[in-house]
């Protein structure tokens, strides 16, 4: 998983489709829908966005909290807070590692730690 798409949720103001895609491809995705993807890719980048959006299961991981729990590692403890100019912050523990993230909203906040989480950060 790349530093990258951390970035990008850090950046982010507000969720979106693009960045649930992105989500989606780096966590979820398995072999199968991943070849498909990059054979979508081969051959127009509408058609490969187009692709994409249709094999993800619907979860939209960066704008809803019970999405992005999901990508939570089992068994891991999420303390979430919401503060006055509506930013957000998770931590989530395990004995052996505590993720710290902050994020525009709670759900981009609750993604970018899942995605720590599961680097071992």
């Amino acid at each position: 998983m790349s530093a990258g798409l951390t970035n990008k949720l850090e950046q982010a103001t507000e969720g979106s489709r693009e960045l649930d895609a992105e989500i989606w491809l780096a966590l979820v995705a398995d072999e199968k829908a991943l070849k498909a993807y990059h054979e979508g890719a081969k051959i127009s980048a509408k058609e490969a966005a187009f692709r994409a959006d249709y094999m993800m299961d619907g979860m939209r991981y960066s704008s809803s909290l019970d999405a992005a729990m999901s990508l939570v590692p089992e068994g891991y403890h999420v303390e979430l807070e919401r503060w006055a100019d509506n930013r957000g912050r998770c931590e989530i523990n395990w004995p052996s590692n505590t993720v710290n993230a902050w994020g525009s909203t709670l759900p981009l906040a609750l993604c970018i730690a899942a995605i720590r989480s599961r680097r071992g950060e």
